[in-house]
């Protein structure tokens, strides 16, 4: 079994100690009556653990732990082809649904959430698979304390947030799960000179702004490119996602009964993903503790009424009038 490899093998002598540990860990990857794919940290991954650290709790270990093992046979060619994995951690925050691992193929191989690289892959086992990864795999942080890491691409971002007291409005949302557009610095430029200068320097401005930034969330479904988490009331039928070429969402957002929407189109093993037929989700799946991150290079604006779309991508900007007019029914 994967928890006998794990227990034989002396580069996984660390993390097989902490498996010991926790019984029911021990159980489900000793157990025969489904199929599991463990991402093992070797022994050098423990080393960036400094030596004062204080012992995180016993629950928090055990969540972890889960969170390196994905429900499901993973080798490394289904990998190439999935954007996320689901966990054998049932995370609360998304209703309880597993907690991902967000993959990505590039030159230097498999990477797991941006910094854990598989180094050793394709270990077979009784119940599954094994791939050796270089670091440890952390259950992520909330979204908004990861969008804090990047001030380089989210700084404008962050500013809006601070200007419009929307940390303290989001705290007061109760929410399972969560979809958040997040527009890059280069996606706030493309609003243009004017339009920024109206958002962040008028106290009129400020009330669209803080409607844009209600815009850019959907509450209580978290749509990753592969599996669409869905705990509202009302949920929107959808075939599973490796089935279709393409699909089409229409979101709730946090913005009174504007909808957002969603396509995600499919060719070749390779996903891309339009928010409002016009912006581009330009990294995909941040997985987070209470949902999902997709950056995009422009930011969603509600259309006009009576339009569906809008689908200009003019480098000129945003006219104050044109923002005003989208926005002018939750203002």
């Amino acid at each position: 079994t994967i928890y006998e490899l794990i227990s034989k093998s002396k580069f996984t002598t660390k993390f097989a100690k902490l498996v010991d540990d926790h019984p029911s860990v021990v159980d489900l990857l000793n157990s025969t009556s489904a199929n599991y794919t463990l991402f093992v940290p070797v022994d050098k991954a423990f080393e960036d653990i400094p030596d004062d650290h204080k012992k995180p709790s016993k629950e928090f270990i055990e969540n972890a732990l889960l969170y390196h093992i994905a429900k499901g046979e993973y080798p490394a060619r289904k990998i190439l082809h999935s954007y996320t994995l689901p966990t054998a951690y049932d995370e609360e925050l998304l209703g309880g649904e597993p907690q991902r691992l967000r993959s990505s193929v590039g030159l230097g191989g498999v990477k797991l959430n941006f910094y854990s690289k598989v180094i050793a892959a394709d270990i077979a086992a009784k119940n599954g698979i094994i791939h050796a990864v270089n670091h440890i795999l952390v259950p992520p942080p909330y979204v908004g304390r990861i969008i804090t890491l990047f001030p380089d691409r989210f700084s404008t971002l962050l500013l809006a947030y601070e200007k419009t007291e929307f940390v303290k409005f989001i705290h007061g949302v109760n929410l399972k799960g969560s979809t958040v557009f997040v527009p890059t610095n280069e996606a706030f430029n493309w609003l243009g000179p004017k339009a920024n200068a109206f958002l962040f320097n008028t106290d009129k401005g400020r009330k669209y702004l803080k409607a844009i930034l209600k815009y850019n969330i959907v509450p209580n479904a978290t749509l990753y490119t592969d599996a669409f988490y869905d705990e509202r009331d009302t949920k929107q039928q959808t075939e599973p996602a490796e089935e279709l070429k393409s699909e089409h969402y229409d979101l709730p957002t946090l913005l009174g009964d504007a909808h957002i929407s969603v396509d995600i189109a499919r060719i070749f093993g390779f996903a891309s993903i339009k928010v409002n037929g016009y912006s581009r989700v330009v990294v995909p799946n941040g997985v987070a503790k209470n949902g999902v991150i997709q950056v995009v290079n422009r930011v969603p604006l509600p259309p006009h009424k009576g339009h569906r779309h809008h689908h200009s991508d003019n480098v000129g900007g945003i006219e104050v009038k044109d923002l005003m007019s989208r926005l002018a029914d939750y203002v």
